[in-house]
């Protein structure tokens, strides 16, 4: 199945692979739209995957396990969300904000599914801005953003 449900699977591998690649830049003047174009589509429901193992390199096999039988598209939206926690190592305290922000809209989105390691490396990326931003600013956004995804989370569990 495809990342976006209304197109093949090839067509939304081409819409996001763009996106992906200017996340992976790490260069703020193209992260800026490429974060603003992921929150969009996340908010809306329109991207939808089932992540639980993070390939953080292309050398790895697809360790995902996932309901999708597209392994392009789920290694696509591995390279986002591994491009997306890496940006927020960025020195930009405006980048790093929206990329949490992308974060919690792709936790809070309910056709996403995170699980495992991918989850992991998501709320250790949170949590690693919250120990390590010395803006106190940056920190209670990403100690509300942290706490938005455990809420979240616990919820999921519970039902």
């Amino acid at each position: 199945s495809s990342a976006i449900p209304t197109l093949a699977a090839a067509d939304a591998d081409a819409l996001l692979s763009p996106i992906a690649l200017a996340v992976a830049t790490a260069s703020p003047k193209l992260l800026d739209p490429a974060l603003d174009a992921l929150f969009r589509l996340l908010s809306r429901n329109i991207l939808f995957f089932h992540l639980q193992t993070i390939n953080a390199s292309s050398d790895n096999k697809d360790k995902n396990n996932n309901d999708n039988s597209d392994g392009n598209s789920n290694s696509l939206a591995s390279q986002l969300v591994d491009s997306l926690c890496k940006c927020c190592s960025i020195k930009d305290e405006t980048i790093v904000l929206f990329a949490m922000k992308v974060l919690l809209a792709a936790v809070r989105s309910p056709i996403v599914v995170f699980r495992g390691d991918c989850l992991n490396h998501i709320v250790k990326t949170c949590y690693n801005v919250y120990l390590g931003r010395l803006s106190p600013a940056t920190q209670i956004c990403a100690k509300a953003v942290l706490a938005q995804m455990m809420l979240i989370v616990f919820a999921r569990v519970e039902e």
